[in-house]
């Protein structure tokens, strides 16, 4: 059966996972080769229990099916990769691949202290699109929060997401909906955009070093469009563009943000909120002389 459940139960007790007639329980799970889930396959974890891969090279869970996270510990306690002097220091990975179809929910916590690989990365070795739809949670650490790489869809609906020297990194050939969540970097960027990406909400701060919430970066017209839409949100922060194009029809702006980047009957108010435009219109009083009446 290619289908088949993980149940994560919370403590940190024996290393191995044994099946049995409802999937595969256990307590603390060390991996050397990590949770690798094949094109075709589906897995569901739920519980409160630690996924821990200490190998160089692997991670937590890799998955090319279809995967549902509802709980657990996902990290890579053996990180060892830094960013200056940058290198991968003998054992450096991400802690989520994910190559196929997979869902993250409220009561999962992904971790990796490392500064040389991201922490999840969506896409970027497949001919097909890669979906990853996260729902909450809680994410930390890596060069890259979350990378959504080539043919990586990311739509982010909620969660706690920080740290990185980019919290959410859409690169080539990506696509990126936000629609809620709180995201935090006090190292470079909150999100970086390189190809198309939407925000419709959530809370984007990046108060220190180079206060960058959000910038949008585009190079051609293939998978470097650099096109990013805001409809809502707050950002503190402020929002930039490198090149591409960014139109914004709503959200608050700490820092204020460029008049160009609004559209069409939109303004931005003296509180940093995007508004609509009003127009007063004033009609002139009727001085025509009264007609006496015959």
């Amino acid at each position: 059966d290619s289908s088949f459940p993980i149940r994560l139960l919370p403590g940190r007790g024996g290393r191995n996972a044994m099946p049995n007639s409802a999937g595969w329980n256990f307590r603390r799970y060390l991996l050397l080769m990590g949770i690798i889930v094949e094109n075709g396959a589906t897995l569901t974890i739920t519980g409160n229990g630690i996924v821990d891969n200490v190998s160089h090279g692997k991670g937590a869970i890799v998955n090319s099916g279809e995967v549902t996270l509802n709980g657990g510990t996902f990290k890579r306690s053996a990180e060892n990769g830094i960013y200056s002097p940058y290198g991968n220091g003998g054992n450096s990975w991400y802690t989520i691949a994910n190559y196929g179809t997979m869902e993250i929910n409220t009561g999962v916590t992904v971790e990796n202290t490392g500064g040389y690989s991201s922490m999840i990365r969506n896409g970027g070795e497949a001919t097909a699109d890669c979906n990853l739809t996260i729902r909450g949670g809680n994410f930390t650490g890596g060069i890259n929060t979350v990378k959504n790489d080539l043919f990586g869809v990311l739509t982010i609906n909620g969660g706690n997401f920080s740290g990185g020297k980019i919290t959410i990194k859409n690169d080539d050939g990506a696509t990126l909906v936000i629609n809620d969540g709180t995201f935090t970097n006090a190292w470079n960027r909150v999100v970086y955009n390189a190809n198309v990406a939407t925000i419709n909400g959530g809370s984007f701060s990046c108060p220190t070093n180079n206060e960058i919430a959000v910038d949008s970066d585009g190079l051609n017209d293939t998978v470097n469009k650099g096109i990013l839409t805001i409809s809502g949100g707050t950002f503190e922060g402020k929002v930039i563009k490198s090149s591409g194009s960014i139109a914004v029809s709503g959200g608050t702006y700490t820092k204020g943000i460029d008049a160009s980047y609004l559209v069409e009957g939109k303004t931005i108010n003296s509180n940093g909120t995007v508004v609509d435009k009003t127009i007063t219109i004033i009609v002139p009083g009727d001085t025509t002389p009264a007609e006496t009446p015959k």
